[in-house]
């Protein structure tokens, strides 16, 4: 694959090209520090799934106090790029530093870590008057299940099961959804040299969605110490305070939380990280459906 030949396309040449350090995915470049340039696999349904998210972005973008990705569009005017059964897209680089990287947030102070809490809140209270939203998480969710559960001892299988069900009834349940960021942590979030948080990157997951999936996916991150072994450090106690920071604990952040657990530790199987993550997160994932 040639970064430059796509460039060209959006009338984009490059003297340097690098790999963001932190990144979890495989196709993600930084253009001479000015640009992005991401990639997903794409097929008949990751193409609708883009642009479902590009029109959602458009109608929220006005709505979320923060700045969110631009895609700039190629000579065609078009605001993607097909290449080797990839898509592409390039968006400017966003001002601001990282709050601090994903590995690493467990070890944040917990005023800095609050931080998200508020976007989080704050996305919700903005964007719920959205429409009803579906299961396509769930389905996902429930796809990748299959795909690693013979990874997974049977108690671990089960509790997910009943955490897609508790998901969907309740997401079956609503009349009004709200924007999802579907990626939200620390090293996505961009701050100022106040301290404050600016920015958002990698909308790629976003959507339409339930007021529990951000907060559950954020919290799932702030309990992992990519340093210990789970089932030495992760206690019930710990997860029920981390929930309380959003003023809720019950089966339905319960459930999402595990959902989680099956995404990430799906994408760690499937990335350029270290086997290390993967390992982690499938110990972190058993531990997690012992304790809720």
């Amino acid at each position: 694959m040639d970064v430059r030949r796509i460039l060209a396309l959006y009338g984009l040449s490059a003297k340097n090209i690098s790999r963001p350090p932190h990144a979890a995915l495989t196709h993600v470049y930084l253009i001479d520090g000015k640009y992005v340039l991401r990639g997903r696999p794409c097929s008949k349904e990751a193409l609708h799934k883009f642009r479902e998210e590009q029109r959602l972005m458009r109608r929220v973008r006005i709505h979320v106090p923060y700045e969110m990705p631009s895609l700039l569009k190629t000579k065609a005017k078009q605001e993607f790029v097909i290449r080797n059964k990839t898509l592409w897209t390039v968006y400017p680089l966003l001002p601001g530093q990282i709050l601090c990287p994903w590995q690493t947030a467990f070890d944040l102070p917990e005023n800095k870590q609050r931080k998200i809490v508020h976007v989080a809140k704050e996305i919700v209270r903005r964007t719920r008057f959205l429409r009803t939203p579906d299961c396509a998480f769930i389905n996902e969710v429930e796809n990748k299940l299959e795909r690693m559960r013979t990874e997974l001892s049977p108690h671990t299988v089960n509790r997910v099961k009943t955490a897609l069900q508790t998901s969907r009834a309740y997401t079956n349940s609503l009349k009004n959804g709200c924007f999802v960021h579907g990626d939200l942590h620390t090293g996505n979030a961009l701050v100022d040299g106040r301290g404050r948080i600016t920015a958002l990157l990698d909308t790629d997951w976003c959507r339409i969605g339930t007021r529990y999936e951000d907060i559950s996916y954020y919290t799932m991150m702030m309990l992992r110490d990519f340093n210990t072994n789970p089932r030495k450090c992760l206690t019930k106690n710990l997860i029920r305070k981390k929930q309380r920071w959003f003023g809720s604990e019950n089966k339905i952040f319960d459930a999402f939380i595990i959902l989680y657990c099956v995404f990430d530790m799906d994408l760690f199987m499937h990335s350029r990280l270290p086997r290390k993550y993967y390992m982690f997160q499938k110990q972190f994932m058993e531990r997690i459906c012992e304790l809720i």
